[in-house]
């Protein structure tokens, strides 16, 4: 009897926490917002997606769409009790590829997880289940295959799937301390990476799927520990890089690299700024500052303010292509 009585509650528990873990997000709500008036749509052509953490309910995560065409602001999704982190929308903006703490329960304990998201029907998946972590993850510009990093296999690197895939394929090696993010060239052809060197030196690589080789692009004058690339992200033509230069300050700048010329530009200066995406005509860079979003031009000029929430956390734009 006592082991019966235990065994229900061992499933009991057991089903709690799968239900915790496993729950899609509710469907989205429309959140009233006085700020949608002072946004500058002439900017903002075309659909915006952002990921919006509301200050007074920090459990809620808001997938929210600013149309620069139709002038509105709405809420698209809304995540509870997920956090998602590292964002990124699928090109034709109908998913969304996202990391997510996890349990795992044959490990008994926490890994960070792949998942995409369908935001018409507000289903999520998890993409490539393993037990280890899976984070970074980056589209291709068809949106047909995803690629991250992983420390499969007790080895840091980054892996190749197809969306819908049940396996996905390892690429190369990469320092386990960098975290590496990646960005796709527009043809699909080739992979813009952050690492460090041998030397411990901040690296931007490219790596070509055809020839297989991998080439350096960028070297940092400083140690990794002191400077790192994120939130890479290719403008359409397949020649400029917009990242963010992190340092250990806290001060985190939006450089613009130039892959034809090695040239460098910098576009802002001591704030905290992540998550840069391009415009569609690759003319303005959106990107995140403190609780909202801003928007620049690529030659630094025109810096302006997009969302105005002052009790929110505007993060990881989208420009939907």
């Amino acid at each position: 009897m006592k082991k019966s009585l235990f065994f229900v509650i061992a499933v009991f528990i057991f089903g709690l926490i799968l239900s915790s873990c496993e729950k899609n997000p509710a469907a989205p709500v429309i959140i009233p917002d006085e700020e949608v008036h002072k946004i500058p749509y002439e900017r903002l052509s075309g659909q915006i997606a952002f990921r919006r953490i509301v200050k007074d309910l920090p459990d809620e995560y808001y997938i929210i769409i600013i149309d620069g065409d139709e002038h509105s602001l709405t809420n698209k999704a809304l995540f509870y009790p997920y956090i998602p982190a590292n964002l990124q929308f699928s090109p034709d903006g109908e998913q969304i590829l996202f990391s997510y703490y996890s349990y795992r329960y044959p490990t008994l304990s926490y890994q960070w997880q792949l998942y995409v998201m369908d935001l018409s029907s507000v289903v999520m998946q998890n993409m490539s289940p393993s037990y280890f972590d899976d984070s970074f993850g980056s589209w291709s510009p068809d949106g047909q295959k995803v690629v991250f990093w992983s420390n499969r296999n007790f080895q840091s690197g980054l892996w190749l799937q197809d969306v819908g895939a049940d396996t996905a394929e390892f690429l190369f090696p990469v320092n386990v301390l960098a975290r590496t993010r990646s960005a796709w060239s527009p043809d699909g052809q080739r992979l813009v990476f952050s690492d460090m060197d041998s030397s411990g030196r901040a690296v931007i690589f490219s790596y070509d799927f055809a020839s297989l080789e991998t080439k350096t692009l960028f070297v940092s004058d400083e140690d990794s520990n002191r400077v790192a690339f994120k939130h890479l992200v290719l403008a359409q033509d397949g020649e400029r890089l917009a990242l963010v230069k992190a340092q250990a300050t806290g001060i985190d700048e939006i450089w613009i690299f130039n892959l034809i010329d090695q040239s460098k530009k910098q576009l802002t200066m001591g704030n905290a700024d992540w998550h840069p995406c391009w415009s569609p005509g690759g003319n303005q860079i959106l990107f995140s500052r403190g609780h909202n979003l801003y928007i620049i031009n690529d030659d630094g000029t025109e810096l302006e303010q997009v969302t105005f929430g002052e009790n929110n956390f505007d993060e990881y734009p989208t420009w939907i292509q």
